[in-house]
């Protein structure tokens, strides 16, 4: 007798029904993970996170026009504009003009709020302001035309800067709530993570389900039948039969078993499958004979 245990096929159709068998597992986890996903990201992106109040202003500048070599300006490219709104000059003025307003702002609150960019012509800045307080967006957003204007007066580049556009008051920004997006992703992972987990249970199981698997292993022709005993597996020496009890994570006990029966010069000719699942053993065979 030789033990095929280890070169034995995986019958995929018997994986497949003993996961069936256990389906309710699939939708319950698919939903722990969109639960847990979409809670995860409520709590930190929408439920503790602060409303913000936002305003967005323009101004124009105006170049001065080159008249030697020696005097030939370049445009400020974004970049620029981005590092210039954090000048000591322009922070200064911010900071004096919301105190005016009765607003006192660190430079680390300003550099933290305000946004300066470029969006299309190169002669118009955009600036953005966003805090966790509509008083404090309005004290620097009413500051900026002052803080533009000392600025532009100090770059020799520049002539002048003019407001184009003014915010009259903060506009509370809506929070991006992407709490369902999040539930579909947490219920595809859980999904695939959960048909792996039960996959790999499937076939780490040590337990007998059909009389064809001890065949397979053993070597042994095996079929389905009754016991008197209660015993996970015992030998019958009168008619040389091994009774194996199924679904009770008994294949080490088999081993063990036919080992001591060889070594004791004991022969094994058939083995029984007893307290077999009269579902999943018809069901597996009906598929077997559907694909034949």
């Amino acid at each position: 007798m030789e033990i095929r245990y280890g070169k034995e096929p995986l019958d995929l159709r018997l994986c497949a029904l003993r996961m069936l068998r256990k389906w309710w597992i699939l939708p319950t986890c698919i939903l722990a993970g969109a639960a847990l996903f979409a809670g995860i990201y409520y709590l930190t992106q929408i439920a503790f996170t602060p409303a913000t109040y936002v305003t967005e202003t323009e101004y124009y500048v105006e170049y001065k026009d080159a008249i030697t070599y020696e005097q030939q300006y370049t445009f400020y490219n974004q970049n620029t504009w981005e590092s210039l709104a954090r000048t000591d000059l322009f922070v200064d003025t911010i900071k004096e003009k919301a105190w005016e307003a009765g607003c006192e702002l660190s430079t680390d609150e300003i550099n933290e709020a305000l946004r300066t960019t470029l969006l299309t012509d190169v002669r118009v800045v955009h600036a953005t302001v966003v805090t966790e307080e509509a008083f404090k967006t309005m004290a620097i957003t009413n500051a900026l035309p002052e803080a533009f204007k000392r600025f532009g007066e100090a770059q020799r580049e520049i002539d002048e800067i003019r407001v184009i556009t003014s915010a009259e008051e903060a506009v509370k920004k809506a929070l991006d709530n992407r709490t369902i997006p999040a539930a579909i992703l947490g219920a595809v992972v859980a999904f695939f993570i959960t048909l792996f987990v039960m996959y790999i249970f499937t076939i780490l199981d040590k337990s007998v389900y059909l009389p064809i698997e001890l065949t397979r292993r053993f070597g042994i022709h095996a079929a389905k039948g009754e016991s008197e005993k209660d015993e996970s597996v015992y030998f019958d020496e009168a008619s040389e039969t091994l009774y194996v009890k199924s679904g009770d994570k008994n294949t080490t006990v088999i081993e063990k078993m036919l080992s001591d029966l060889k070594n004791e010069n004991k022969t094994v000719k058939e083995m029984v499958l007893f307290d077999t699942d009269e579902k999943l053993y018809k069901a597996y065979y009906a598929t077997a004979l559907k694909r034949k």
